[in-house]
């Protein structure tokens, strides 16, 4: 299929991997509020069930889609192909089970044609499958604001891909790739795209709505999956050793996953399981207690009662405050770009 490469300013990158029950409802959202300027990339993972099937479908007359089935490789490398073939200025994520909201795509299409910068958050609902309801996030921000990394922090915005839009070109000059065979790439691919941005702005306008739904890799309770994260810290840690600038947003980050993976101490029942995870605190003690100068409390905790107890005392008497208000509701088709 040939696609009009030219004047594209979002490329819309869309990851499948089995997810046939919703992905319908992804591609409707999206293709029905494509321009000219804009241009969706599908790249599906060697999925098993009918969702090639229904990428054919949907897609099959659009003159600005395009869709790739590729070798069972990971969501890692199926992003990154994507960042290959995108041809747009901006770049932004679409997970194959979650959607947009009506109507935000014309809003980020104007947004961007009166815009600069290199990565802009945006708003997003989380919706919970099992229980039908969904909850939206009101930020401590202004429409338009120029953000600094520490007001990500205070607005606990983690390491997500589709929460922004990027500029591609920071993406390609710095060689910023997802990284292969782990779980939780997001938590090395984003504190890097974060750590190399100079200008972010935030866009007050709901956007994307992401399923939460049993089943997925991030509400998997898993010892491989755990370590997985552990490695992640180690990469992104290492990494950081030759950052120049401030790296704040990056240590948040790194110890937010750390207190993750010390939390599955509580969760696993096995007593190899936790012998896992034990041996690699204790392995890289040194680098858990440099991440944790960011947090003080954390790290009092973990030194006074362990790495078990302590943060069972970290999330008792030390609850982290940010500045975002969350509210359930059971229908979105009334929220604008306010809330309401």
């Amino acid at each position: 299929m040939i696609l009009m490469k030219k004047n594209i300013l979002l490329s819309i990158i869309v990851n499948t991997f089995n997810c046939e029950n919703y992905l319908k409802q992804c591609l409707e959202s999206i293709k029905k509020q494509l321009f000219v300027e804009s241009e969706l990339i599908v790249i599906d993972d060697s999925s098993t069930d009918n969702t090639f099937k229904i990428i054919e479908s949907e897609l099959c007359d659009l003159s600005n889609c395009s869709y790739y089935s590729i070798e069972h490789s990971g969501i890692s490398n199926s992003r990154n192909i994507g960042i290959d073939k995108a041809e747009g200025t901006y770049i932004m994520f679409v997970d194959g089970d979650d959607y947009i909201i009506e109507n935000s795509l014309n809003k980020i299409i104007e947004y961007l044609k009166s815009s600069e910068f290199d990565l802009t958050l945006f708003n997003t609902i989380k919706y919970f499958d099992s229980k039908n309801y969904f909850e939206i996030e009101k930020f401590s921000l202004q429409d338009g604001q120029c953000l600094s990394k520490q007001d990500l922090i205070n607005n606990k915005i983690c390491a997500r891909p589709w929460r922004f839009i990027y500029r591609r070109d920071v993406l390609k000059n710095n060689s910023i790739l997802f990284p292969k065979d782990l779980v939780y790439e997001d938590e090395e691919w984003v504190p890097k795209v974060i750590y190399y941005s100079k200008c972010l702005n935030f866009l007050d306008e709901y956007v994307y709505v992401y399923r939460k739904r049993k089943g997925s890799i991030t509400d998997n309770k898993d010892i491989i999956y755990t370590m997985n994260l552990a490695s992640v810290i180690e990469r992104t840690y290492n990494w950081s050793l030759n950052c120049t600038h401030k790296k704040e947003y990056i240590y948040f980050s790194l110890s937010r996953c750390i207190r993750n993976v010390l939390g599955a101490l509580n969760d696993f029942e096995s007593p190899e399981d936790k012998k896992i995870i034990l041996d690699w605190y204790e392995k890289n003690r040194n680098m858990i207690m440099d991440i944790l100068e960011y947090n003080k409390k954390l790290k009092y905790s973990i030194n006074m009662f362990g790495p078990n107890d302590g943060i069972k005392f970290y999330k008792k008497l030390f609850r982290e405050k940010y500045s975002i208000t969350k509210e359930k509701v059971l229908d979105i088709k009334n929220i604008t770009h306010n809330g309401r």
